[in-house]
């Protein structure tokens, strides 16, 4: 389905802050929401307002660990990431890694998102 030139039904930027939330909790085994960035929408652009800073986890998928590490560590402040494996798939094709870094601005997050995903040794970002 393309949802290209048309807004998305209202029910979506709360299923994304819902799961963007239930990810974050699973990931960080956080026990209450105090910890969490502070997500809410836009209820006239129906986009997410985040609350800068904050930790923002990406997960990069590619197909070997080393290449997208490397490839993380090109495009983001060493001194301040976390990088984990979190999977891989059953024909051992790809690798995903949870990155998390503190992002600063809406501006830095989205930076941050489009390097990961222009790099050779990345096939998606999420």
């Amino acid at each position: 389905m393309s949802i290209s030139g048309s807004r998305p039904p209202s029910s979506w930027p709360a299923l994304a802050v819902a799961c963007l939330r239930s990810a974050w909790t699973k990931r960080c085994a956080i026990s209450d929401e105090q910890d969490l960035p502070e997500v809410t929408v836009n209820e006239i652009t129906g986009e997410l307002e985040i609350d800068y800073p904050c930790r923002w986890l990406y997960k990069v998928i590619g197909t070997d660990e080393a290449s997208i590490r490397g490839a993380v560590l090109e495009v983001v402040d060493v001194s301040d990431v976390m990088i984990e494996l979190s999977n891989t798939s059953s024909a051992g094709s790809f690798v995903s890694i949870n990155v998390e870094v503190t992002v600063e601005s809406h501006d830095e997050r989205r930076s941050i998102f489009e390097a990961l995903r222009s790099h050779a040794a990345v096939r998606m970002v999420l």
